[in-house]
């Protein structure tokens, strides 16, 4: 029996036959996991399993690239430097740089969020339908509600403003004929002397 090259490395190593079985084999030790850890879609409490890890996906990769730009934006935001501070035109040309590549995170997660829910839509006709129908339904419900709120407060405004006008209207015609009546009384004591 003749050992291989790699048995001949490893031989001494306490971990020898499972180290063997994982150079030797294409299996990847991750996706062999099974039992009752693995993800149940039905079960969201299945996916906060720090040990198993998500299948890796476009909007896993938007994520990190976004968290990627969002530490980039923050290592490069710095107050004090070691020795003589950049040039303006320097800070200008990072900023712009760092910046874009932040938007450019920002849409491709959006994209991506899209991506997600259109393909969910697709696969799922019927509870996106009536997942529609119940946000149209709020929607409708949450109009009415303001509509009639508007209404309300058009009605008193409206209200207040005509009794107001009608109350200053009468204070000032009670104000002019007083002072006509006091202008008549003085008219009248200066003939009387």
């Amino acid at each position: 029996d003749m050992a291989s090259p790699l048995e001949e490395v490893y031989k001494d190593s306490p971990g020898m036959p499972q180290l063997k079985h994982l150079l030797l084999t294409d299996e990847d030790p991750v996706a062999a996991t099974s039992g009752p850890d693995e993800l149940n879609p039905d079960d969201p409490e299945s996916f906060f399993n720090e040990e198993i890890p998500l299948e890796p996906s476009a909007l896993g990769d938007a994520v990190d690239s976004l968290l990627l730009n969002w530490s980039q934006i923050i290592s490069n935001t710095c107050t004090k430097y070691p020795g003589m501070p950049p040039s303006i035109d320097h800070v200008k040309e990072v900023a712009a740089i760092v910046v874009q590549g932040f938007c450019d995170a920002c849409a491709d997660l959006n994209a991506e969020f899209a991506k997600v829910a259109v393909e969910w839509v697709l696969e799922n006709g019927e509870a996106a339908e009536d997942e529609r129908v119940a946000a149209l339904k709020g929607s409708i419900s949450r109009q009415v509600t303001l509509l009639a709120r508007a209404q309300a407060t058009l009605d008193l405004r409206t209200e207040d403003y005509f009794c107001s006008s009608i109350d200053d209207s009468a204070g000032s015609a009670a104000a002019a004929a007083t002072a006509a009546a006091a202008a008549s009384r003085a008219a009248s004591t200066q003939r009387v002397e």
